[in-house]
């Protein structure tokens, strides 16, 4: 190696190190939007190394900044993060964060890209949260196709899903097929057992009584 190599392969190794050692001070940091901002900038700088350790700051301070909804903030983390990595799981929360931020458009063609990507083992999950970022905005018909498309793929989270809304109007014998479907498929469902349960109570005992969200 000439003389100019060697040169330049030092450099590169000094900067490297150099790299690594400016993530290492920033994990040292709290999480908040003064950090989020300097793991951006950073981010953004296609010269600096992507470490696992950047990754993982990155996603922290996105989903910190999502749930004190800094969205701006998450939002250009998790775009960044999908541009430099392309990452099934950066994509996924993109979408969770582009439809907080009222985007249901780009978070709906992100999960529809996911589908066409992913292995067929991630489609029930994908199809399912289409039908729950669709019903949240308003899109009723369109959820209902979604979850469908989730149905006939196996999701127990559709399942259980139309059956609450099914018990929520009354409607107990589609409410505890659905419910029943759920456990069929997934005995350690979060909420479809209880589910079940109030679905078997009688009509006045069952719609007196809220299904509370799993605490664990």
């Amino acid at each position: 190696m000439s003389l100019a190599g060697c040169l330049s392969a030092a450099l590169l190794l000094a900067a490297q190190g150099a790299g690594a050692q400016d993530w290492e001070a920033l994990a040292e940091r709290p999480s908040d939007a003064a950090r989020g901002a300097a793991v951006l900038e950073r981010l953004r700088d296609g010269a600096v190394e992507l470490t696992a350790l950047a990754q993982n700051l990155a996603f922290e301070d996105a989903q910190r900044a999502a749930e004190a909804f800094e969205l701006e903030l998450s939002l250009a983390l998790f775009r960044t993060l999908v541009e430099r990595t392309d990452a099934p799981w950066a994509r996924y929360n993109l979408a969770i964060v582009e439809h907080r931020a009222g985007d249901t458009a780009a978070s709906d063609a992100l999960l529809a890209d996911m589908l066409d990507s992913q292995p067929a083992v991630e489609a029930p999950g994908l199809w399912s949260q289409r039908g729950i970022f669709a019903w949240g905005a308003g899109n009723d018909a369109t959820a209902l196709r979604h979850f469908g498309q989730a149905l006939v793929r196996g999701s127990a989270d559709a399942s259980a899903i139309l059956a609450r809304e099914a018990l929520a109007r009354h409607n107990l014998g589609p409410a505890r097929a659905g419910f029943r479907a759920a456990l069929e498929r997934d005995r350690a469902h979060p909420w479809a057992l209880r589910g079940w349960g109030l679905a078997l109570l009688t009509p006045k005992a069952a719609s007196a009584t809220p299904m509370a969200e799993p605490t664990d």
